[in-house]
């Protein structure tokens, strides 16, 4: 299920996994130990646990105590619990959505909430429906009608703002608009001949703050605000385009999208990065989700399995509190054994791994 989280292939068939594990057995075979090494602390957590198992014990002395604890950890940890925990990441922490709702328009997510309303569009491309979700499914509808919307603002369960396509002589203080999204304090606009502008709400007005140093290169069609990264994406068809946040100034495409598949469609994340949304041949169809290609679905990034989807070396302690504690409500995210037990081992890495820069 690793393209999920951003690796390549799905399923039992996955490549990336596969990939990894190729490497790790030619580094053995090298006697790159150190090399190695490296290579585990770099794989996701899923993939980590048959990576180490080609570390030789025998042959490779890791001078730090952490180290050797860590490589003891995964040693003992069973590779085929992994397995059966990785093909349920998938059922576990999404849900997908009716079939005749399979295919995503704009996505617009609640500030405060883990919700998202959803601009779906079914057989008839010229229809669609909107409708609130959260990490259960569809919640409620706002509309049903024509197929019109370019950009969406959810505020609560009850409640959408939907931005419609304009015609030449309609705007917002400075000409036609494409886009528009909210921050902590503000609204941000597109402009088809300004770029991007934001905005500041006082009382029933709109007062027009600085603009971007430079307009994008084409008109974008919709803006996602990244808070944890300070960061703003701007959705150009068939190109993304990035943004500081604060200041609108272009900024290089960031490291942690450099790993989406290119198979993957639309995809959208909430700026709490407690939510997300995403459609189009993402994953193989599996024995948990036959329908599963070209579904839309809704991705619960609070729940504790996406854990096991971050790098060991980006794991802390922090996470393992975090772990811990949703773990004691135990009605939230029912957990298998083998999920409970994998999370026992993720967890004491989580403690292990801030040791290893000492």
């Amino acid at each position: 299920m690793s393209r999920l989280f951003g690796g390549r292939g799905g399923g039992r068939g996955d490549e990336g996994n596969e990939g990894a594990q190729e490497l790790a057995r030619s580094l053995a075979r090298q006697g790159a130990w150190g090399g190695l090494w490296k290579l585990v602390l770099s794989l996701p957590f899923l993939q980590v646990v048959a990576a180490a198992a080609h570390l030789k014990p025998s042959r490779w002395h890791p001078q730090g105590m952490a180290e050797r604890q860590l490589a003891q950890l995964l040693a003992e940890t069973d590779r085929r619990e992994v397995a059966r925990v990785s093909e349920s990441v998938h059922a576990s922490a999404s849900r997908v959505l009716p079939s005749a709702l399979n295919a995503a328009g704009p996505v617009g997510f609640c500030h405060q909430l883990p919700l998202a309303a959803i601009n779906l569009i079914g057989e008839d491309l010229h229809q669609c429906r909107i409708v609130a979700v959260d990490r259960t499914g569809v919640l409620n509808e706002f509309y049903e009608g024509p197929t019109n919307h370019v950009s969406l603002c959810c505020v609560d369960a009850e409640t959408a703002v939907a931005l419609r396509e304009f015609a030449a002589d309609d705007h917002l203080g400075h000409g036609p608009i494409s886009a528009i999204t909210f921050t902590a304090d503000s609204l941000i606009t597109a402009g088809l001949d300004r770029g991007l502008q934001r905005w500041q709400v006082v009382g029933d007005r709109l007062r027009p703050l600085h603009p971007a140093s430079f307009p994008p290169p084409r008109a974008l069609h919709r803006l996602s605000p990244v808070p944890a990264w300070d960061l703003l994406i701007g959705d150009g068809g068939n190109e993304n385009f990035f943004y500081d946040q604060t200041s609108l100034d272009s900024r290089t495409s960031p490291s942690f999208l450099g790993s989406l598949d290119t198979g993957i469609g639309h995809f959208e994340s909430a700026p709490y990065g407690r939510l997300a949304v995403y459609e189009g041949g993402l994953f193989p169809p599996t024995r948990e989700s036959a329908d599963g290609f070209y579904s839309t679905v809704v991705l619960d990034l609070d729940h504790l399995l996406n854990l096991l989807a971050r790098r060991l070396s980006s794991l802390s302690r922090a996470d393992a509190d975090r772990s811990r504690a949703t773990r004691a409500d135990a009605d939230r995210y029912p957990l298998s054994d083998s999920a409970r037990n994998v999370l026992d081992c993720l967890e004491a890495a989580a403690e292990l791994v801030p040791e290893l820069a000492r």
